[in-house]
């Protein structure tokens, strides 16, 4: 039923908030005080520090194992989900970052700049996720707060921290200041392309997600319209049309009792 389907995604989306908020949090804590952090702040020195022989630092390694172990469910899923209207640019996202998680540690040595990548995408996701739980409730201000923290975030670290410092650092940086020799950089171009690659679906899903504004200020309907179905959209448009048509005949029928008094 409906119901039984939108307390799934209330359960899935509330696992993937406190999971994004736990992996947003725990390098803030881990990697305090070190040269590659925080994201954006580091330069190609601190980043690619004595490459290739890049030194290892404290709880990198586990939690690198513990994002490709998320992502690997993540795409596993993806693939049975087979009527999301989103599942090609799902998978294909899932598909990238496993790429870039395992490449960048087990063959590039570069796990530093892995999980600044990783940091300024989780960030993000906590909004997005925590958007998706509270759209279905009745309440007003946390989806409406939410919703413009959601929009900032990506933003500022999808579309500005993400391109013009990560990938910058990585493409440029670290060659024009001799930090990576290129004869080094084993699979250096096709991770950057899958960088850039990536870029652009942030720039698709920030165009998506701008879409659920646009259907609230239009309709009053409060819908995840970037995983709805058109259906689904009408419908929720239609229930919200349909409510806000309840409370104006309430509003207008005490207003005539008023008068009548």
């Amino acid at each position: 039923s409906k119901r039984e389907m939108r307390v799934q995604r209330f359960a899935g989306q509330l696992w993937k908030t406190l999971y994004h908020a736990s992996v947003t949090v725990f390098p803030m804590w881990a990697f305090r005080g070190q040269s590659f952090w925080p994201p954006g702040f580091a330069g190609a020195e601190a980043l690619f520090e004595k490459y290739p022989y890049t030194p290892q630092v404290p709880y990198l390694r586990e939690f690198y194992m513990v994002q490709f172990g998320y992502y690997l469910h993540a795409f596993v899923a993806t693939l049975m989900q087979r009527g999301r209207p989103n599942i090609v640019e799902m998978t294909v996202h899932h598909l990238a970052t496993l790429a870039l998680i395992f490449v960048s540690y087990f063959v590039q040595n570069t796990p530093r700049f892995g999980v600044s990548v990783m940091w300024v995408h989780d960030v993000c996701d906590v909004p997005v996720s925590f958007t998706r739980v509270v759209v279905d409730l009745s309440w007003t201000l946390p989806p409406a707060v939410s919703y413009v923290l959601l929009m900032a975030s990506w933003l500022v670290f999808r579309l500005y921290v993400f391109p013009f410092r990560l990938i910058y650092a990585s493409s440029y940086e670290c060659f024009h200041k001799g930090v990576v020799r290129f004869s080094d950089a084993y699979s250096w171009i096709p991770l950057t392309g899958l960088l850039i690659v990536l870029v652009f679906m942030h720039v698709q899903w920030l165009i998506e997600l701008a879409g659920m504004g646009k259907v609230y200020l239009k309709t009053g309907a409060r819908v995840d319209s970037t995983e709805a179905t058109e259906e689904e959209v009408k419908e929720a448009a239609a229930a919200a049309a349909s409510k806000k048509k309840q409370s104006e005949d309430k509003k207008n029928k005490t207003a005539t009792k008023k008068k009548a008094q």
